[in-house]
């Protein structure tokens, strides 16, 4: 057969150990500062920060679409254009991720609320290895200088850590950076053609 590669891209995985202590302490000397320093923020005007968890199938449709948009806009924002009707359509109702979202007993949503709002969510399935997959993670820009990001990995890691055995958060697509300041190790994902 001819085996092509089409494409690979990297992604980012976390792995952490059973204590939050360490797993902080493992973190680079920046990174620790940058983290206390987005958790002072949130406290010096009270924003009142709080991590919902779902486990199982997606059943609230009005938050389904609230992380939706706050996807459909970073996803805007990242290809520098004005947000529109049509890709919100595309990802809340006909997107497959969305349907695994509402129907599979291993889908975990992670959303980090400052202000009572969404501020960032990341939404995956749990694989036989003790980590979730997040194909899904975007930040809602409007509270970009909470790093929202850090936030959420920092609880959902505090969460895992006391409510469960799983011990790795692949973050998928992207090398951003707070993914790495987070403790995030780079790993590759390809894509191959088969042609019989």
């Amino acid at each position: 057969y001819n085996l092509k590669k089409e494409m690979d891209r990297v992604c980012v995985k976390i792995i952490f150990p059973d204590e939050y202590e360490p797993y902080f302490q493992g973190l680079s000397r920046n990174s620790k500062s940058n983290l206390h320093k987005a958790y002072n923020k949130v406290k010096k005007i009270n924003a009142e920060m709080h991590l919902k968890v779902i486990h199982g199938p997606f059943g609230d449709k009005k938050f389904l679409s609230d992380i939706m948009r706050i996807y459909t806009k970073r996803e805007s924002e990242r290809k520098q254009r004005k947000m529109d009707f049509f890709p919100f359509i595309k990802h809340r109702y006909f997107s497959p991720l969305t349907w695994a979202m509402k129907n599979m007993d291993s889908h975990y949503t992670f959303c980090l609320f400052l202000q009572h709002c969404p501020a960032a969510f990341m939404s995956g399935f749990l694989t036989n290895f003790n980590e979730i997959v997040f194909p899904i993670v975007a930040m809602d820009s409007s509270f970009s200088h909470y790093a929202p990001g850090k936030l959420m990995i920092s609880e959902s890691i505090k969460y895992l850590q006391k409510n469960s055995q799983i011990r790795g958060l692949d973050l998928s697509r992207g090398d951003e950076r707070y993914k790495l300041e987070m403790g995030g190790e780079k790993h590759y994902n390809y894509r191959f053609f088969l042609q019989f």
